[in-house]
Order: structure tokens, then C-alpha cells, then sequence
């Protein structure tokens, strides 16, 4: 029953950073709140007796938790440059908001854009181009990779003093399964 009640404490402080909060605290965000529940405290026996056990009561704390404000909207909190996948096609799915485009290899025109008249890379395979899979790096940019590649050994074949390649080289395409998204990029 303790173990339990640790790791459910323990969950509550990893997901909600914000309770340790006084409650004495003024704040002007909305608040939220959580429910912990801890064991009554069991009466202390005298000295030489030993404690009594715990009965399997419970008490409920109501603790706010403040929600922290944003000054700027989530769209903006991510840095110019930044690119992200993006469910375009999911039902429910809101247009894409001001500042960012899609990585169809676009040439920007958004005033006030540091990459006003550059263009965009082309990620989604927009115009027949290949679609490609994003890579980490300390530079962006490069581009890597071929479409197919070979499979099977090269067979040389004698016949008297000449030797005639039979190879059974083929090229083959290898795409792990995947889940489609947009990748979109932030632009303003």
C-alpha cells in the first residue's frame, strides 16, 4: 500500500512540477487542480509500545496549480528555420498558420521573412521530385542517398582466355514501413 501511494506521488510530482506552489500564493493564471490523496496519520503509541497499523483511511487535498501564461502564441514559440511534421491531411486538421509553408521546394515571398526570395527545401516530393526522410547533423543542407541500390553477387563467367560478367546484380528499392506527414517549416 505505501508503494503505492510513493509512486503515485511520485507520478503526480513528475507530471505536475508546479504543486509544490503555497497555496498562500496569489497569481493571476486560471488555476487547475489536483487531487492527492495521503493516509491519515496513525496515532503514536507511547514509548516501549509499538505503533498501531494504519487503518486504510484516506484523506482528499484539493492543491491549485497554476497554469503558466504564454506571452506569445504556440505557433511562434518554435524558432524560425524549425521544421515539423504535420498532419495535413487528418480530418479536423486546422489551416496552416501564418508564417510557416510547406516543404514542397517553394520560393518564400512572406515580408518580414529572413528567407524572403529563397527557397524552401523540397521534403514532401512536390513536382516528381523524390521524398525524403530527414537526417540528423551538425549543418543542415546535405543530401544523401540513392533511390535503389544493388543485391546478389557479380557472377564472372570463363570461357578460354575470357571472362564474361553474368552478374546477377539487380537494382532493388528498400522503403521501411512508414506513416506519411506534410513537413512543413517556419518561415516567419
Amino acid at each position: 500500500m505505501k508503494t503505492t501511494l510513493i509512486l503515485t506521488a511520485m507520478l503526480i510530482v513528475v507530471w505536475h512540477p508546479l504543486i509544490v506552489v503555497s497555496q498562500d500564493e496569489e497569481t493571476d493564471a486560471p488555476e487547475s487542480g489536483v487531487v492527492i490523496i495521503s493516509p491519515d496519520k496513525p496515532a503514536e503509541g507511547t514509548e516501549g509500545e509499538p505503533k498501531p497499523e494504519p487503518e486504510e483511511k484516506f484523506t482528499e487535498v484539493m492543491v491549485p496549480v497554476p497554469i503558466p501564461k504564454r506571452d506569445t502564441p504556440p505557433g511562434e514559440q518554435v524558432p524560425i528555420g524549425s521544421v515539423v511534421a504535420w498532419l495535413k491531411s487528418m480530418p479536423g486538421t486546422p489551416a496552416l498558420p501564418d508564417g510557416w509553408v510547406e516543404c514542397n521546394g517553394q520560393t518564400v515571398e512572406l515580408s518580414g521573412s529572413p528567407y524572403q526570395g529563397r527557397t524552401v527545401p523540397n521534403l514532401n516530393g512536390a513536382n516528381e521530385e523524390p521524398q525524403r526522410f530527414l537526417r540528423g547533423s551538425t549543418a543542415s543542407g546535405a543530401e544523401g542517398g540513392k533511390e535503389t541500390h544493388d543485391h546478389g553477387p557479380s557472377l564472372v563467367q570463363r570461357t578460354g582466355d575470357r571472362r564474361v560478367n553474368v552478374g546477377a546484380r539487380r537494382p532493388v528499392k528498400h522503403l521501411p514501413p512508414y506513416y506519411e506527414v506534410t513537413w512543413i517549416m517556419r518561415v516567419r
